[in-house]
């Protein structure tokens, strides 16, 4: 009930469209992460709050720079292609704060590894709403040399809010860097998500609030090394961004 009492005055916001941000060949924005959780293709890898804070660039709307290194993007009507880079570490560390303790245990001992990415966004807009589908294919470069998809399917019925459905397959050397030894290849784990969308944050910001709760597929991946029989994992995370 609470919940709902905290969306009625978003509703009624959401009948007010934020103003449209020109475009500029170089955009630098502040951004604000927070995790309750770290979950990783379904996997539970650390179980403690984090958060980061940091500057983004992108620059001419095409070449980005993350925590995961260049990124590459073109947008296409209603579709838009990226193509980029991408580094994991089940520790985290720099830039990355935890802000509770804990010590390493079996969910933290896989090798550093970063790889590439290809993803693919058809995103239909309405009045208010949207239906988004999402497919990307990431390739290990350095540690397990294995393939991983991931398919990815919105809905916003109702202004603010969204609704989705995820799924992410991976090979077998994937899996058994993922999850573990004893892990199979094939369907690896199925998302549920919930997202908020707040696009008035003061001084021009904008909040996107999300909760995701996996569920790895497969019961050898369930009860392989990394995982120990830890089915369903859920997280919610909070992210701000203001374009300077």
């Amino acid at each position: 009930m609470k919940f709902l009492v905290l969306l009625i005055p978003l509703l009624l916001l959401a009948n007010q469209p934020p103003k449209p941000r020109p475009k500029k060949d170089f955009q630098f924005s502040a951004v604000g992460v927070f995790s309750s959780k770290i979950v990783y293709r379904g996997a539970l890898i650390w179980n403690s709050p984090i958060m980061v804070i940091g500057p983004g660039l992108t620059i001419y709307d095409t070449l980005s720079l993350g925590r995961g290194g260049l990124n590459l993007k073109k947008q296409l009507g209603e579709h838009k292609l990226q193509f980029g880079s991408e580094f994991f570490n089940d520790e985290p560390g720099f830039p990355l704060i935890k802000l509770k303790s804990k010590d390493l245990d079996f969910k933290n001992t896989r090798q550093s590894t970063w790889g590439l990415y290809l993803t693919h966004e058809y995103k239909k807009k309405f009045e208010k709403n949207f239906i988004k589908f999402t497919s990307s294919f990431h390739k290990d470069l350095n540690e397990h040399h294995g393939n991983y998809f991931y398919f990815d399917a919105q809905a916003s019925f109702i202004p603010l809010i969204s609704l989705g459905i995820a799924g992410g397959f991976g090979d077998l050397r994937n899996n058994t860097y993922v999850y573990g030894t004893g892990a199979l290849g094939g369907l690896a784990h199925i998302d549920y998500k919930l997202g908020v969308f707040i696009p008035f944050l003061p001084w021009g910001g904008i909040m996107i609030m999300n909760y995701t709760r996996s569920q790895i597929a497969q019961d050898e991946n369930v009860f392989s090394s990394y995982i120990r029989g830890k089915k369903s994992n859920s997280k919610y995370s909070v992210v701000a961004i203001w374009s300077l």
